[in-house]
């Protein structure tokens, strides 16, 4: 590690760690000077001011070259630990004796030359305030180490579960177009070619997804016009879909394949078995930092559409796991199935409402 002119954390965070960690050492300073008045019977409120003076000379010289060139969450060698601790407590005694002696001059009322005159006495109450801040402070930087150690690590398998659960919803769609294609290579293969072409373009736009925990929204609509392309070859004008994404929305980071599962149970329950098809709408829309994504399936259900209660299977539950993975307990998966089966372009909706993270995990290595 090379030399530098400034903390590595930066002054703010270094000085902010530095006065925290000083108020701590004042703590044991003055346990410290409570003792030595205990013990020795000497004025308390010199025994206090000795102790502070002293072990805030030890701890500057210990902690603050391990805080400038480590920070608080990186490990310092064991080389330069313990260079740190011997020669930062030599000099730390050093400077706590010089400012004792000065202060004692300074103010002869409070007689506070029995120190100077027991010195071994002080030192090795100097050495047991040094043992007790390191023995402190290593303790709990081993804790955050640990905790941050165990963080990345829930971090990774809340990743690896996301991973799993978007795994589960590719192969049923894929199934279902191949099952398709395999049907239409003999009676129809112009019709096969095109449903091919767009089943390659659906694939290629899948690929950057799949290497990705997250990516803006509008890549999350791209997908999903690949994907009811790749549909309306299959069910021609029986399907018809539209788009809303306002701009304000469209760099909003989503885990992919968030919005496939709900358009897939749309064309599965709604568009799939009804007689006349109908249209599915995917919108957008944000008010501050909540979002709320919207699916939409017009039908007429008394055509032979079933309603979308049978949905709220393995492709809602995915979804509604996947938002509480992603975006924490407060995230809503809400679904609104038509009162009136027989009414004409009956809707069912399924609503997503989530708070906008600021910062997305980064993609798995």
């Amino acid at each position: 590690m090379t030399a530098t002119n400034k903390p590595i954390d930066g002054w703010v965070p270094f000085l902010k760690s530095w006065m925290l960690d000083a108020g701590v050492v004042m703590l044991f300073n003055g346990l410290v000077g409570w003792m030595v008045h205990s013990m020795t019977g000497k004025p308390l409120t010199a025994s206090l001011i000795a102790s502070q003076l002293m072990g805030l000379s030890l701890y500057s010289c210990i902690a603050t070259p391990l805080k400038w060139r480590f920070g608080r969450h990186r490990v310092a060698p064991a080389r330069f630990k313990l260079g740190a601790i011997v020669l930062g407590s030599l000099i730390g005694v050093l400077v706590g004796l010089f400012l004792t002696h000065h202060w004692a001059v300074a103010t002869p009322a409070i007689a506070w030359s029995y120190h100077l005159d027991q010195p071994l006495f002080y030192l090795v109450m100097s050495l047991v305030v040094m043992s007790l801040n390191v023995a402190y402070f290593s303790y709990r930087k081993r804790l955050q180490l640990q905790a941050a150690a165990l963080a990345q690590a829930e971090q990774r398998h809340t990743e690896a579960q996301l991973r799993l659960l978007q795994a589960q919803l590719e192969p049923h769609m894929l199934f279902n177009v191949l099952a398709t294609l395999h049907t239409l290579i003999d009676s129809q293969p112009g019709q096969a070619k095109a449903l091919l072409e767009a089943l390659t373009e659906y694939l290629r736009s899948g690929v950057q997804a799949n290497r990705q925990s997250w990516h803006p929204l509008r890549a999350e609509f791209q997908f999903l016009s690949h994907y009811l392309s790749l549909q309306q070859q299959r069910f021609g004008s029986r399907l018809r879909y539209r788009f809303e994404l306002p701009e304000d929305c469209a760099d909003i980071s989503v885990p992919p394949l968030l919005l496939q599962p709900l358009v897939e149970n749309a064309m599965k329950h709604g568009i799939e078995p009804a007689l006349n098809g109908g249209e599915i709408e995917v919108i957008a829309t944000r008010q501050q930092h909540q979002v709320c994504l919207q699916v939409n399936n017009r039908v007429t259900l008394g055509s032979g559409a079933a309603t979308t209660t049978r949905g709220l299977g393995t492709g809602l539950s995915n979804v509604r796991e996947r938002l509480e993975l992603c975006f924490g307990p407060s995230a809503r998966l809400d679904f609104q199935a038509p009162l009136d089966t027989e009414e004409p372009n009956a809707m069912t909706r399924v609503t997503l409402t989530f708070t906008i993270r600021e910062l997305a995990p980064p993609p798995l290595p």
